[in-house]
């Protein structure tokens, strides 16, 4: 099988691994070479690049308007994966709206669409109206139109996202004292960081320097930089069966996938007896609360975690009123 666009690299283990080079841009293939998993991310990449053929591309349909969309810095912009997957979406909705003029596709045909998809699947229909909403923004950018229906359509009625639930103490602990070295590893990186798994799944040795880790986050493009405490850095210092030169590693010591992580993880938890295991994205809202627990403001939070403040103020509802008026007296003694 040959593959289009393969740069091949050697790390410093003598493996190969592969870039996806084009157009002057580069992009990291994770995964074993020629694996599924590898095959899927490289396909993944590939479609974030290629053309596609819409149908019907006459001047004032849907088609048109998503070709122009792809074509803009709006999707351009976008991370590699946020382009595939809005690529897959838009080939979704080419069979229901490709062909229809944008002037008869009103704010009910909108509405309609989200209620028709949702009946299958809730979270399908509010990315297909994400997508729809980013295709008439552009159209109206460019005057093809001149309003956006699509602007300011609501998650389906009834729908209730499920939200990230933290984990519990007795949980952590459970998972840190029996998980195997690896995962125990990568839940104390998601812990003492506060990053998002896609970011901390990124984190390479070299991001870590004078008891800081400097990293840009990659959804919010935010420079963040994290303090290592004396856990992270014991752990750090712990040696893995295979070490990688990413701080999360497999069971082959090599970089994961993020999904495959969450997975991972899920997996050792049950094992352990942990019933419900908490989703990684949930240990973003134990890191917030044990920032704010230990005296850190809201603007400290966010320097180290690189979310807004709203977000911040969200996630450390639940934390430990005792414990801030601890830290907050510690801060008081210090100025004595």
């Amino acid at each position: 099988m040959k593959l289009r666009y393969l740069k091949k690299q050697i790390d410093r283990q003598g493996r190969p691994y592969f870039y996806y080079r084009r157009h002057g841009q580069f992009q990291r293939i994770w995964g074993e070479p020629c694996t599924a998993e590898w095959i899927d991310n490289y396909s993944r990449i590939h479609a974030a690049f290629e053309p596609r053929n819409m149908p019907d591309k006459k001047a004032g349909t849907f088609a048109a308007a998503a070709q122009a969309y792809m074509a803009s810095p709006r999707f351009q912009n976008l991370a590699t994966r946020t382009k595939g997957n809005y690529r897959i979406e838009l080939d979704r909705l080419m069979p229901i709206l490709g062909r229809s003029p944008l002037k008869n596709i009103t704010r009910g045909v909108i509405i309609k669409l989200r209620d028709k998809l949702a009946e299958s699947s809730p979270r399908r229909a509010i990315e297909a109206i994400k997508v729809v909403n980013q295709v008439f923004e552009r159209a109206r950018d460019i005057d093809m139109i001149a309003a956006n229906p699509a602007q300011g359509i609501g998650k389906p009625v009834g729908y209730k996202a499920d939200p990230h639930r933290q984990s519990s103490l007795d949980d952590i602990e459970t998972f840190l004292e029996g998980a195997q070295p690896v995962w125990r590893r990568a839940l104390m990186v998601l812990l003492h960081t506060g990053l998002r798994r896609e970011d901390a799944i990124r984190l390479r040795r070299e991001h870590v320097r004078g008891g800081r880790i400097r990293i840009k986050t990659s959804k919010t493009k935010i420079d963040v930089v994290i303090p290592v405490s004396s856990a992270l850095a014991v752990e750090l210092d712990r040696p893995l069966q295979i070490d990688g030169l990413t701080l999360i590693v497999g069971t082959r010591g090599r970089p994961i996938r993020g999904d495959v992580l969450s997975h991972s993880i899920g997996k050792e938890a049950k094992r352990l007896g942990i019933e419900k295991p908490s989703p990684l994205h949930g240990l973003r809202k134990n890191a917030v609360m044990y920032l704010i627990e230990a005296g850190l403001s809201v603007e400290e939070v966010r320097a180290i975690t690189g979310q807004s403040r709203q977000m911040i103020e969200h996630y450390g509802q639940a934390y430990n009123h005792e414990k801030v008026v601890d830290a907050a007296v510690r801060k008081l003694d210090l100025k004595d």
